[in-house]
């Protein structure tokens, strides 16, 4: 007997002991609708069904092709009450070779998805700008000068401390007041370099001719910072105890970069 899908007019031929009076469920393979069959819906399908079964009918090779589908399972099609469900056979083989390729496909398209590009590149973006910002960070208050306050809230030292800052124009005078010699040192700082320089503190040494240290004395700049090409004069006095002649060395407290 031939039993047609109320849903998509798909035709079957089951054989007419399989059903019972009170029906068995069956599930259509093409659109999966299920539904209960009756032995009265032998004549209860619509004449468009009955065209396309006559069709199905006078093609040979559809009717080998629709036997073939169905001979695997209509033993266990009616078996029972339970919803019955067709399902096509694959290829096991198959699917164990194309799984991993879909998995490796997902991976991809979550890997590349948008969302995660953007924060990619982002992140890079971020580290791209820290990296510049802290190794460049001289240059960088070099052409703007108003980023130094920004570095300084950072703990960052900004600026080279004494870098190419030299004593320039130097006059080194031996004095007397009362029974005291003194020495009086005096010139000016020069910074040469192109960058801003904080001047450190200014360290005098006065020796003797073998390297015998006799004094030492520290004079703070008059000013902070010192513009590149710029200069600052600085004064300082050493007491000189013996009338010999003696070596004057004239350094910063720190060595700047």
């Amino acid at each position: 007997m031939l039993i047609s899908c109320p849903k998509c007019v798909a035709v079957y031929n089951i054989a007419a002991d399989k059903i019972p009076e009170q029906g068995r469920r069956f599930k259509c393979v093409e659109c999966g609708n299920v539904w209960t069959v009756y032995p009265r819906d032998v004549s209860d399908i619509e004449p468009e069904n009955k065209i396309k079964a006559q069709k199905i009918l006078q093609n040979e090779n559809d009717m080998k092709e629709m036997f073939h589908r169905l001979s695997k399972d209509t033993d266990n099609l009616f078996a029972g009450n339970e919803e019955i469900v067709y399902s096509k056979s694959m290829n096991s083989a198959q699917d164990k070779l194309t799984e991993p390729i879909d998995i490796a496909k997902r991976k991809i398209q979550v890997l590349f998805s948008p969302f995660l590009l953007n924060g990619f590149i982002l992140f890079f973006i971020a580290i791209f700008t820290v990296f510049i910002g802290y190794f460049n960070r001289y240059e960088i208050v070099r052409f703007a000068p108003a980023m130094e306050s920004f570095y300084n809230n950072l703990n960052l030292n900004s600026v080279y401390s004494a870098r190419n800052v030299i004593f320039d124009q130097l006059d080194v005078k031996p004095v007397k007041h009362g029974m005291k010699h003194f020495v009086e040192i005096s010139g000016r700082l020069y910074n040469q370099g192109p960058y801003k320089a904080k001047l450190l503190p200014i360290v005098a040494r006065l020796e003797t001719n073998t390297g015998e240290m006799m004094v030492t004395a520290t004079k703070l700049p008059s000013i902070k910072d010192l513009p590149p090409r710029m200069s600052a004069m600085f004064f300082m006095i050493l007491e000189n105890k013996t009338a010999e002649a003696k070596i004057i060395r004239l350094s910063f407290a720190e060595n700047g970069k």
